[in-house]
């Protein structure tokens, strides 16, 4: 990507380094997904990782939804 602006690289990175810290990984459904937790048991979707087309076209899993789940340690992928 090829970025073209008067504004100083610092102003432009500002904070990215702070995106995805506490971002876990989860493969709900057979759907690999990145997730950020909101509570003990629920989690919200932030992005899709799967390659499988069909998980983009369920309405369950779309980015920006919360699930509520009992969370085990087996559930996410370390």
């Amino acid at each position: 990507m090829i970025l073209y602006t008067v504004v100083p690289l610092e102003d432009v990175l500002n904070g990215l380094e702070d995106v995805g810290k506490d971002l876990l990984e989860l493969d709900y459904g057979g759907f690999k997904m990145q997730v950020s937790p909101i509570s003990p048991s629920k989690v919200k979707i932030e992005r899709i990782l799967s390659t499988d087309p069909f998980a983009y076209l369920r309405q369950d899993i779309q980015p920006g939804m919360v699930l509520e789940m009992p969370l085990s340690p087996r559930s996410f992928l370390w």
